[in-house]
C-alpha cells in the first residue's frame, strides 16, 4: 500500500504531472496522492512564493497543505467546461510570462529545477490550481448572491461597533523595529517613553511636532498622529477599543497593543446602526457572511474525503541532543 498501482488511468483535469508516480503520502475517499506528484504541486508555490519553504519548516503546515491539495483535486472533478476554459486562459498567459522570465532571467531556469519541475509542468500544475481558485471564486459568488438581509443584520450585530467611525491621534512607542523585527525598546522603556509624550500633550505639546518627534508609525508620524474617519474595525483589538470607547477629546492613558505602546486622543466618533450602514459596508457584511458559508463548505468537503495523511514524521529529538 506504500506505492501507487500501476496502470491506473488519470483524470487529466485533476492529475498533475507525477500523479500516480511514487509513495502514496495520503489516502482520500476516491483516490490517493503520491509524493511525485505533491511536490510538483509544492514545487511551483515554492517557485511563485520562496518564502514557502520556510512556513513549510513549521510542525504540521505541510500537512495541511498537503490536505489542501487533496481537496483541490476532489473539486477539480466538478470544475465546469467555462471554469476549465477560462483555467487554461490563465495557464497560457503564465506560460508566456514564465517562458520570457526563465529567457531574460540568469538562475531562472535553476531555480525551477530546485523545485523539480519543467516549463510545461511548472503550467500545468498553474492551470489546475487555477481552476481550483475559480471554483472556489464562483462558489463564493453564488453564496453571495444567497445572502439575506436578516443574516447581514445578525452578522452586523455581533460587532456593531466595528462599523463605528472614528478620527484619532496617536503616538505609537514601539517596542519592536518594523523593518527588522528586533527589539527596539524593552516594555518598561516604551511605558515610559508614551508616558513622557502624553504628559507633554496634557501640557499642551503640538501633536504634529510630538508625532514627528517620537511616533514610530510611518503611516500617520508626518500628519500629527491622525487617522481621519476610519472604519474602528480595521484596527488590531487593543486599538479598537480604545477608539470606541476613550472619551472623545480626551488624551488616554497609553494603550499596549503587538506594535508597542499608544498615547490616543479621539477626536471625534460616529456609532454606527445597520440602518445608517453605506453600500460599501453591506458589501462587506455580504461577504463575511458568504465567507462563513464557504469555509463550513470546503470543511464538509474535507470531512466527506476522509483525508489519511502519511507523510514521514519527523524524529523526535533526544533528551541528550536537546541539552
Amino acid at each position: 500500500m506504500a506505492l501507487a498501482g500501476c496502470g491506473k488511468s488519470l483524470d487529466g483535469r485533476r492529475d498533475i504531472p507525477g500523479a500516480g508516480k511514487g509513495e502514496v503520502v495520503a489516502f482520500y475517499n476516491g483516490g490517493n496522492v503520491t509524493r511525485t506528484e505533491f511536490d510538483k504541486y509544492l514545487g511551483l508555490h515554492q517557485f511563485v512564493n520562496p518564502i514557502l519553504a520556510y512556513y513549510l519548516s513549521m510542525g504540521g503546515m505541510e500537512e495541511e497543505f498537503l490536505k489542501e491539495y487533496v481537496l483541490a483535486k476532489h473539486l477539480l472533478g466538478q470544475a465546469t467546461d467555462a471554469q476549465w476554459e477560462a483555467a487554461e486562459e490563465q495557464a497560457a498567459a503564465f506560460r508566456d510570462e514564465l517562458k520570457t522570465f526563465v529567457k531574460e532571467q540568469p538562475g531562472a531556469k535553476d531555480a525551477l529545477n530546485a523545485v523539480g519541475l519543467t516549463v510545461e509542468e511548472a503550467v500545468a500544475v498553474y492551470k489546475r490550481f487555477a481552476a481550483y481558485q475559480l471554483i472556489v471564486a464562483d462558489r463564493q459568488a453564488e453564496l453571495e448572491a444567497a445572502v439575506t438581509e436578516g443574516e447581514m443584520r445578525s452578522e452586523f450585530e455581533k460587532s456593531p461597533q466595528d462599523f463605528n467611525t472614528a478620527s484619532v491621534r496617536h503616538v505609537l512607542i514601539a517596542t519592536v523595529d518594523s523593518q527588522t523585527g528586533e527589539e527596539k525598546r524593552t516594555e518598561e522603556e516604551a511605558l515610559q517613553l508614551a508616558l513622557e509624550v502624553k504628559d507633554k500633550l496634557q501640557k499642551g505639546a503640538d501633536w504634529n511636532e510630538m508625532a514627528r518627534e517620537y511616533s514610530d508609525d510611518p503611516g500617520s508620524k508626518e500628519n500629527g498622529g491622525l487617522y481621519e474617519n476610519v472604519k474602528t474595525g480595521v484596527w488590531v483589538e487593543e486599538f479598537k477599543k480604545a477608539a470606541n470607547s476613550q472619551p472623545v477629546g480626551v488624551i488616554g492613558d497609553p494603550v499596549r497593543t503587538e506594535y508597542g505602546y499608544h498615547v490616543i486622543k479621539v477626536e471625534s466618533r460616529k456609532e454606527a446602526s445597520f440602518e445608517t450602514l453605506g453600500e460599501e459596508d453591506l458589501a462587506t457584511l455580504r461577504e463575511n457572511v458568504a465567507y462563513a458559508k464557504l469555509e463550513a463548505f470546503l470543511e464538509a468537503e474535507r470531512d466527506k474525503l476522509g483525508i489519511s495523511v502519511v507523510l514521514p514524521q519527523e524524529p523526535e529529538e533526544s533528551p541528550e541532543a536537546a541539552e
